[in-house]
């Protein structure tokens, strides 16, 4: 007579659960701080002034753009999903500190000018990350689900897709109305110093997390996460210098490690999340074996 097996006995034909299956807890609680964060940041801060909130709330958004440019460019799933949801997301993101701005000052540049500038660091910090993707075929995945392949239509859209791609930009311009009716004429009384700060902006926040992103999914991550934290600190210094020599006099320089501090921590804590749930970056040369170094 055989023994019985108990039924609560794991069945070999079924497949083991994923590291993210196993994990999708932390994951979950990640997404859902990002979210909080910025209804809160739209609904509930108030700035009165005080530099570590500043800091606090843009180092927070910048944060969250770049992790949605990693989105758009690496994730593993097709391009039209990635290019729509990057897109929205970043509208809200942007939305969410418009809605800060008209709160705490009732003007209305600012807030169309740390708009415009997220936008620009969400297309900025993209260009990179595209350019390992086309050259290298470099780009998130789940080690259980590794897969060398890539469809070779991944950048072609039917006329559905482009029609949901326009829905969506309309949809965020017609937002950007609603905050700022006169959008167009913004900077005219002061466009050559709104240029200045939108591009210092842009360049030091592609600066500050670039080596962070690689530090993350790096074999020997302390090394690399040190390395990079010791750059970002010299581009912070750096960042301060270069604002005050373009346009003279302004915030003290204490108010960019309060951006950067969290920018930097933010960024590198949510791709270490998604790494320990078992993303990997990876090349198209690379078996399946270990992580980019």
């Amino acid at each position: 007579m055989t023994r019985k097996e108990s039924p609560l006995a794991p069945s070999l034909e079924a497949p083991l659960p994923t590291r993210l299956a196993r994990r999708w807890p932390l994951l979950a609680a990640v997404l859902a701080a990002h979210v909080l964060a910025s209804l809160l940041i739209a609904l509930v801060i108030e700035l009165d002034g005080d530099e570590p909130a500043v800091g606090l709330v843009l180092g927070v958004l910048f944060a969250q753009i770049t992790l949605l440019a990693v989105w758009t460019a690496w994730a593993p799933v097709t391009f039209f999903v990635r290019l729509t949801s990057g897109l929205l997301l970043t509208g809200g993101v942007a939305l969410s500190l418009a809605a800060l701005i008209l709160r705490d000052s009732q003007e209305a540049e600012p807030a169309v000018m740390f708009g415009i500038i997220l936008f620009s660091q969400w297309l900025l910090a993209q260009a990179p990350l595209w350019f390992l993707r086309a050259t290298r075929g470099q780009r998130l995945v789940q080690a259980e689900a590794w897969d060398t392949g890539e469809s070779a239509g991944e950048l072609q859209f039917g006329v559905g897709q482009l029609l949901i791609l326009t829905a969506c930009v309309a949809l965020l311009l017609g937002a950007a109305r609603m905050i700022s009716p006169g959008l167009a004429d913004e900077f005219r009384n002061d466009w050559a110093n709104n240029l200045k700060v939108l591009a210092l902006f842009a360049s030091f926040n592609l600066l500050v997390p670039l080596p962070a992103i690689w530090a993350a999914f790096a074999r020997s991550t302390l090394l690399w996460l040190a390395a990079a934290a010791g750059y970002a600190a010299c581009v912070t210094a750096a960042e301060s210098f270069a604002f005050g020599a373009l346009l003279g006099p302004g915030p003290d320089s204490n108010i960019f490690i309060w951006i950067n501090t969290p920018f930097f921590l933010i960024a590198v804590g949510t791709l270490l999340a998604f790494r320990s749930c078992g993303f990997q970056v990876r090349t198209n040369a690379e078996s399946g074996m270990g992580n980019a170094d």
